[in-house]
């Protein structure tokens, strides 16, 4: 049965988990023109009287603290440090929101000195598609140059009409997506389908996506799919709800997972139907001839031929 623990005001300090409090010290190296290149951080982080998450936080809040910017040279250091206080723990961003506010006032403060405007300052040296990551990875997907434009356009940054109105711009880069979530895709022998994840919605809506996603694979509605969750004696590995991975991490092990298993659909069509599987198209709830559409078997179909006449259930799996 479902547990809900409610605590006291006094116990939400002394029992639950503050956010890491911090000190940052940071130096940046701008050319006349408001082009970086070099800046050096060091963050202290203070994880209270237990370690917990604070080696964890140290290190990703660091691996940000570069910021989505292009500068050539960066040197950054962490520090775990053990306090006499109540140990702190994973809030959202995990160390990014702390060395990101101290990187994003060093950049104000050398817009100010150079005498240009914040919102130009990080255009001018905004990370693109291509550019490496501090791990050197290559970033493909790279939107804050389009981001910073359109919240400068939403708040009138340029006109600045009301002068009796205080603006400020900032910018952070975050990850999306960390280790791993194994999923089961199963036909089942009316037609219907079970999605099997670990993965828990505690109200982000992964577990409608999950659906979409294997909806749109297979090409049947929503209504005709089960999500399996929650179970760990009847579900595959995952890992946990955080780091804004459910979408990314699960919504690709359940989308390989269905391609799995349409794979094993055309692929048991194919021997009914006496038809190449470059010929067959799977939708609507069925799998169909191309140019003859009227040639066709049902999931329903498919999936009773699987389990009582040959092949055994379609079980599609991966792992992301």
């Amino acid at each position: 049965l479902p547990v809900k623990i409610i605590l006291t005001r006094e116990e939400e300090f002394t029992a639950g988990r503050p956010r890491h409090p911090s000190i940052v010290w940071g130096k940046l190296g701008v050319k006349k023109d408001g082009t970086f290149v070099a800046k050096e951080m060091v963050n202290i982080f203070d994880t209270g009287a237990y370690a917990d998450d604070g080696p964890g936080v140290t290190g990703f809040g660091s691996l940000m603290a570069r910021g989505p910017y292009r500068i050539p040279h960066f040197k950054i250091e962490g520090y775990c440090v053990y306090t006499n206080k109540v140990k702190t723990g994973a809030f959202r961003g995990f160390g990014n929101p702390q060395t990101t506010f101290a990187s994003e006032s060093l950049i104000d403060m050398a817009a100010k000195e150079l005498g240009i405007d914040p919102l130009e300052i990080r255009l001018k040296n905004a990370l693109i598609p291509g550019d490496l990551s501090v791990g050197r990875q290559t970033l493909y997907s790279v939107g804050i140059k389009e981001c910073l434009e359109k919240a400068a356009e939403a708040v009138g940054w340029r006109e600045r009409k009301d002068k009796n109105r205080g603006r400020g711009i900032a910018s952070i880069n975050h990850i999306s997506g960390l280790l791993t979530v194994s999923a089961i895709v199963r036909i089942n022998e009316d037609g219907t389908i079970s999605i099997h994840v670990g993965t828990i919605d505690i109200g982000q809506g992964s577990d409608t996506i999950f659906t979409q996603i294997v909806a749109e694979e297979l090409g049947v509605s929503i209504e005709d799919i089960n999500l399996i969750s929650r179970d760990t004696d009847s579900t595959p590995y995952t890992w946990a709800t955080s780091a804004s991975r459910l979408t990314y991490t699960g919504g690709n092990a359940v989308k390989m997972a269905a391609i799995d298993a349409k794979e094993q659909l055309i692929s048991l069509a194919s021997q009914q139907l006496d038809e190449n599987k470059e010929d067959l198209v799977v939708k609507d709830k069925k799998v169909f001839v191309k140019f003859s559409p009227e040639k066709s078997l049902s999931f329903q179909q498919l999936g009773a031929i699987s389990c009582w006449v040959k092949g055994g259930p379609i079980i599609g799996k991966s792992s992301f």
